[in-house]
């Protein structure tokens, strides 16, 4: 799992809800190629905190970034390529890519918690 913000791995807790002025949850783009995963990472962040956006397709993805004020990306290896396009429609989004490796579902969530407090 890399950051473009930084490599730091947080311990495991809820995503901060106050994050953003008004305590609103922070709002998660989750774009990946595999429904399962996708649907697992999603539950997973959801259960935290916060409210997830997750779809199969970087257009989708795209056009949401365009639309609503988007805290962090999450994205696998594979589609890393759309990160640039959707950074330059938001200035500021944290990023998270997901490595090929196995990861559990805590070390994603505490790379959001850690993509997060960057923010």
């Amino acid at each position: 799992m890399t950051f473009q913000r930084s490599s730091h791995r947080a311990s495991r807790h809820r995503l901060p809800l106050a994050k953003m002025s008004g305590g609103r949850p922070p709002t998660i783009v989750l774009v990946h190629e595999h429904a399962g995963v996708l649907e697992l990472i999603e539950a997973v962040l959801r259960d935290r905190g916060a409210h997830v956006l997750a779809t199969l397709d970087p257009f989708e993805a795209l056009d949401t970034v365009h639309q609503l004020k988007v805290d962090v990306l999450l994205t696998s290896r594979a589609l890393s390529e759309v990160a640039c396009d959707l950074r330059a429609s938001q200035h500021g989004l944290s990023i998270v890519v997901l490595d090929d490796e196995p990861v559990s579902l805590d070390e994603i969530a505490a790379a959001v918690v850690a993509a997060l407090e960057l923010a």
